[in-house]
C-alpha cells in the first residue's frame, strides 16, 4: 500500500507486499517529506516506511520492519524482520539482522548523575558492516566500515567505532566511548562510559571496565580507562577508572588493574603487577614480533 503518493518516488521493479505501507506520514514536522526508493526494492509484509527518507537500489526488508523519517540508506542494504531504524545514515552493502533497534533516544531521568544530550542526531553505519540480531544502538553513534556487531550487543549514545571492528555476543559499549580500528572485543565484555580504546586492541571475554570509584554516592566526573594501541587484555580482567594502559602491554586473565601500566609491560594478578617486559614475554613464547599494521 502506498500512501501520500504525491511525496513518494519509486524506482523500477519494486515489489511491495499488500500489507506493507510505504509513505506513512511522520507525526513530527520535517523539512522535506519526499520519500525516494531506488530500483529493485523488496518491501515485505507488515513493514512501514515513513515519508522523508532516501533509499538506494536493491533495498530489501524482512517482515514488520519500520523505517522512520529522515533516513539516508545506500544501495544493497538488507534489513531483517522486526527491526526499527530511526534517523540514520547507512552506507552501501550494510546488512542488519532481526529484532534490532537502530537510533534509540536515551531515557531522560533524574535517577542518574550524568547529563544527557537529548538532541536527536544521526546514526552512521559504514559500508559493508554487518549487524546481527537483537542489537540496540542509541542515537549519535558512528560505526565504521567492515565491522561485525554480533547478537545482543548494546551501544549507547555518543560512541564512535572505527573500521574493521568486531564486537562479540553480549558486548556493551557505554556512552561517549571511542573504539579504534581493527579492535576486537569478545563476548560479554563491558566498556564503561567515557572510555578511550585504541587501534588493534584485543579485549577477551568477560572483561569489565569501570568509571566510578565512589559507587554513584556523589556527583563526579566519570572517567573510563585509556587503553592504547595494540594492548591485549585476558579474560575476566577488571580495569578501574581513569587507568592508562600503555601501547603493546599485556594484561593477564583475571587481573585487577588499579594503576597505570607503562608501554610494553606484562601484568598479572590481583592487584595487577608488572611481571616481565613485552620483549621477554615474546621471547619466552617464541614470537618474533607483533604486527603493527
Amino acid at each position: 500500500m502506498i500512501l501520500n503518493k504525491e511525496f513518494v518516488k519509486l524506482g523500477k521493479n519494486c515489489k511491495i507486499d499488500d500489507t506493507a505501507i510505504v509513505g506513512y506520514m511522520p507525526s513530527r514536522k520535517i523539512n522535506d517529506l519526499t520519500l525516494e526508493i531506488g530500483d529493485n526494492a523488496v518491501i515485505r509484509a507488515g513493514s512501514i516506511i515513513y515519508l522523508g527518507s532516501k533509499i538506494g537500489e536493491n533495498f530489501e526488508t524482512g517482515h514488520n520492519v519500520i523505517i522512520r523519517e529522515e533516513n539516508v540508506i545506500g544501495n544493497n542494504v538488507k534489513i531483517g524482520n522486526n527491526t526499527e531504524v530511526l534517523t540514520s545514515f547507512i552506507e552501501d552493502d550494510v546488512k542488519i539482522g532481526n529484532n534490532n533497534v537502530i537510533g534509540v533516544m536515551p531515557a531522560k531521568t533524574s535517577l542518574t548523575m550524568r547529563k544527557f544530550d537529548m538532541q536527536e542526531k544521526y546514526i552512521f553505519i559504514g559500508t559493508n558492516t554487518k549487524i546481527l540480531n537483537h542489537v540496540i544502538i542509541y542515537n549519535n553513534v558512528k560505526i565504521g566500515k567492515n565491522c561485525l556487531i554480533a547478537d545482543f550487543v548494546q551501544i549507547r549514545e555518543g560512541v564512535n567505532i572505527g573500521d574493521d571492528v568486531i564486537l562479540g555476543t553480549g558486548v556493551s559499549i557505554n556512552y561517549n566511548s571511542k573504539i579504534g580500528s581493527k579492535t576486537r572485543i569478545m563476548n560479554n565484555a563491558h566498556i564503561t562510559g567515557n572510555s578511550l580504546i585504541g587501534n588493534n586492541v584485543f579485549i577477551s571475554a568477560g572483561v569489565v571496565t569501570v568509571n566510578d570509584n565512589l559507587f554513584a554516592i556523589k556527583e563526579q566526573e566519570f572517567k573510563g580507562p585509556i587503553i592504547k594501541d595494540h594492548v591485549k587484555i585476558g579474560a575476566n580482567a577488571v580495569i578501574l577508572p581513569g587507568i592508562t594502559i600503555g601501547e603493546y602491554s599485556i594484561v593477564g586473565a583475571g587481573a585487577v588493574v588499579t594503576k597505570d601500566i607503562p608501554p610494553k609491560s606484562v601484568v598479572y594478578g590481583v592487584p595487577a603487577k608488572i611481571v616481565e617486559t613485552l620483549e621477554s614475554w615474546l621471547k619466552r613464547h617464541g614470537i618474533s614480533l607483533i604486527n603493527e599494521n
